[in-house]
This record gives C-alpha cells, sequence and structure tokens, in this order.
C-alpha cells in the first residue's frame, strides 16, 4: 500500500508500482515480479456480487460472491498460477486501463456452466463510489483455483483478476 495523501491518483499509485517492479525485475536472480491490492491468503478483501452481461438473474440459482483482485503484469506467472485457457494480463492492460480481466475456474463454473467465458462480459453488482456505474469488464482468461482465505479450502472461492489500473 501507498501513503494516500502522497500518491492521490490511481494513475499515481501505477506509475509508482511500475517502476517498482521494473526495479526488481532487474535484479540478479529474480525471475518474476508482480504486484496484487490483495495477495492469497491474506483475506477476503473486497467481494461482491456479479452480473453478466444479457442474463437474466435467477433467484432460484443463487452464486456466491466473488473476490475481486487488481493484479500487475505478470501476476499469474510469479504466483505460478496456470492458465487454462485464454491469455493473461500484460502491461499493455494497466497502461491502457482495459476493461479486461481474467477469472478462476471456480467463477467459471458458476457463471459459465458448459460454456467458454472467453470474452463474455460481467460487471460488478454495486457500482465504485467513484463511478455513476460499474464497468462492463471483457473476460480475457481462466486461471486454475488456488486458496482465497486458508490453505486447507475445500471448496474454491470465485475470484476475478483485473489491472490495478482499473481496481478501485
Amino acid at each position: 500500500g501507498l501513503p494516500q495523501t502522497k500518491y492521490q491518483t490511481r494513475q499515481a499509485a501505477v506509475d509508482v508500482h511500475t517502476n517498482i517492479l521494473e526495479r526488481l525485475s532487474a535484479l540478479p536472480g529474480v525471475s518474476n515480479a508482480s504486484a496484487t491490492t490483495c495477495p492469497p491468503l491474506a483475506s477476503a478483501c473486497f467481494a461482491n456480487g456479479l452480473r453478466v452481461d444479457g442474463e437474466v438473474p435467477d433467484p432460484n440459482r443463487p452464486r456466491s460472491i466473488v473476490f475481486f483482485r487488481g493484479v500487475g503484469a505478470g501476476y499469474f506467472e510469479a504466483m505460478g498460477m496456470r492458465l487454462l485457457r485464454g491469455r493473461s494480463l500484460g502491461q499493455q492492460e494497466l497502461d491502457r486501463r482495459e476493461p479486461v480481466i481474467v477469472i478462476n475456474k471456480a467463477l467459471a463454473d458458476m457463471y459459465f456452466p458448459g460454456k467458454d467465458p472467453i470474452d463474455q462480459r460481467v460487471k460488478s453488482s454495486t457500482r465504485p463510489s467513484s463511478l455513476p456505474e460499474a464497468p462492463w469488464l471483457t473476460i480475457v482468461g481462466v486461471v486454475a483455483n488456488t486458496p482465497t482465505i486458508a490453505l486447507g479450502e475445500r471448496t474454491p472461492w470465485p475470484q476475478m483478476f483485473m489491472p490495478m489500473s482499473i481496481a478501485g
């Protein structure tokens, strides 16, 4: 985390994180470096419901909340998270503030059973306080499930990973 008094905008924070990651990556012996708004096993951090573009909510089919994570470029590689479909998030998505996300298999299975989630659009069921409406986010990849809150989780939690430059 960075002091909000010194880094008052999302872009200022992204710029300093990018600079730190570039310097860390250049160190001898460092193979990967990235950042996240909520590391695995830290806690639930931010979670919310999710809406799927074009889908009418079914009150008889309740869904779990989804954990939202802002991540830096190369996050999945640095964490050793296996990409199952699509692609990862790169520096270009952070730089351009692209509204794209990677989801985990648990979210794909819950929200898109029997369907390909790539290129589907979703958004938070509650808008961020800084925006008039929650933005639509396009799914570009699916990663394997990883523990969210505890190593011994029996059921994986649905997770969504977005560029840190749009998380907020």
